[in-house]
């Protein structure tokens, strides 16, 4: 995402780049993670990533193009401090344009995707670094 897109503050240069479109295959992202070779998630201590419907959006296409059943193709950073609690629910993340929110929502249930992205986005988010 941070290299797909113009990262702003105005709500108005993120519309132009992502809001243009009722299909969020369109979006810059979307694009870039069908040609990327692995896909870095990178969690925090103050924000589930899994809370923000872009990001649950990045992790089901990246599932829809194999990267998830592929050993080494997503590899995950950060502390797990959303790890334990319980399942993702995508239909709960925010967005910051309820447009996109609908938009992704209608996707992943014309697809018929929305139970197996919620199990892949509980399933990565509960992911725990083996110790070295």
């Amino acid at each position: 995402c941070a290299f797909a897109l113009v990262q702003s503050s105005d709500p108005r240069v993120v519309e132009q780049q992502v809001g243009l479109s009722a299909d969020p295959c369109k979006a810059p992202f979307t694009k870039a993670l069908a040609q990327a070779e692995k896909l870095l998630v990178i969690r925090n201590r103050a924000v589930d990533v899994y809370s923000r419907i872009w990001c649950c959006w990045e992790l089901s296409v990246a599932h829809e193009l194999g990267f998830l059943s592929k050993a080494g193709r997503v590899m995950v950073g950060g502390p797990a401090t959303f790890a334990h609690q319980g399942p993702v629910d995508i239909a709960q993340a925010n967005a910051s344009d309820s447009s996109d929110k609908a938009k992704i929502l209608r996707h992943l249930l014309v697809k018929r995707s929305y139970e197996a992205t919620n199990e892949k986005l509980t399933q990565v988010r509960a992911h725990v670094a083996e110790l070295a």
